[in-house]
């Protein structure tokens, strides 16, 4: 008996440790499975990451001024790229929240950067144009309800038809998008964009270099609603930094026109509320007379390509504005050596800021 009792207590140990070497294998094939799933998810999305930037890509901050068609003006003039506007807050109904993941195509003149799993993207055909519609990501999708064999989703009080899913089953990059085209938009969510303080636009091309705008002129007498000093704080910092990210310098001393105090006395506050914000805001300097500022802009601008002299001050092409002033700026007619007291306000804002640092312009070291 006692044999017959070791024999079965060693076959039972055996099958014991068997038994913890097979769940042992199984835990570290789940493991290493895991562990790769986890990777290609990260790798697949990382993928589609890179396939939806543009090689070039301009983007702006949008404040808007007035009740009028922001969207469609912001396509005003241009014909290449794709235009976007991004985080866009919408009232998302099947959700009971609002959200700013919404954005809306303005104009596509090329190949689109989204994936669809399924359907297509709201304004690829022209029977769209005028109809309610909305792709939706894959985790935005699951809120929409299904009527008579249609999906729907419901934004500002609107219905929308979803007429695709984007994304894919290897990535959640593009899960929770939400895109809408500008053609398909019904008046509640045209009107709530339009009521935005502030939004994003992205132009994107993959085939075309997009030039920039380096300067913003705003008019007053052109808007339905004045641009008031508090907005204008909120827009010369836009302007500044677009364009320390273009140039990658940063132009840390400002300088305003001191006439302005009430737009001056905003950047005060400004400051004194956003203690982040490293630009100085200086009151111009103005004790230049304007004929000097003339003689020495002129200097500087002059050259000689047989001497090899170059000049010291250019303008940049996409200043149209400045550009269009010097073509016109002029001298009075009834007195001599005295410029007109008008074409003159980007004229005088560019010497505003060069005024402080005339003695190093033009100048060359030599060692």
């Amino acid at each position: 008996m006692n044999i017959i009792k070791r024999i079965i207590q060693n076959v039972f140990r055996y099958r014991l440790t068997a038994c913890f070497f097979i769940i042992g294998q199984l835990i570290m094939y789940v493991t290493i499975f895991g562990a790769l799933g986890i990777y290609n998810k990260a790798y697949q999305k990382e993928a589609d990451r890179l396939a939806a930037l543009y090689k070039n890509r301009i983007e702006m901050s949008v404040v808007s001024l007035n009740k009028s068609d922001i969207l469609s003006a912001c396509t005003d003039g241009v014909t290449e790229g794709n235009i976007r506007a991004k985080k866009v807050g919408l009232y998302y109904t099947e959700r009971k929240s609002s959200t700013v993941a919404p954005e809306i195509i303005l104009a596509a003149n090329e190949e689109l950067p989204y994936v669809m799993e399924s359907g297509r993207l709201p304004g690829t055909s022209e029977e769209d144009y005028g109809k309610r519609l909305v792709a939706l990501g894959r985790s935005q999708y699951r809120y929409a309800y299904e009527e008579n064999g249609k999906h729907y989703v419901t934004f500002e009080n609107e219905t929308y038809e979803v007429t695709g899913v984007i994304g894919n089953e290897g990535s959640d990059y593009s899960d929770n998008m939400i895109v809408f085209d500008n053609r398909c938009l019904g008046d509640n969510v045209r009107k709530a964009v339009n009521e935005l303080k502030e939004y994003t636009i992205m132009i994107d091309s993959n085939t075309t270099e997009l030039n920039d705008t380096y300067e913003k002129v705003y008019n007053n007498a052109a808007l339905d609603i004045p641009i008031a000093p508090s907005d204008t704080v909120r827009n010369y910092i836009d302007f500044l930094e677009r364009n320390r990210k273009e140039w990658g310098g940063m132009a840390k001393n400002t300088f305003i026109d001191n006439a302005d105090q009430a737009t001056i006395t905003e950047f005060a506050k400004y400051k004194r509320e956003h203690h982040e914000c490293l630009y100085i805001f200086n009151n111009a300097y103005k004790k230049v007379t304007i004929i000097d500022r003339i003689n020495l802009q002129l200097g500087w601008m002059s050259f000689n390509d047989e001497k090899g002299k170059e000049p010291s001050y250019y303008v940049v092409d996409t200043c149209t504005n400045y550009i269009g002033e010097l073509q016109v700026y002029s001298w009075l007619e009834d007195k001599d050596c005295e410029p007109e007291d008008g074409n003159d306000h980007m004229v005088n804002s560019t010497q505003y800021g060069w005024i402080p640092y005339r003695d190093k312009v033009g100048v060359e070291n030599r060692e």
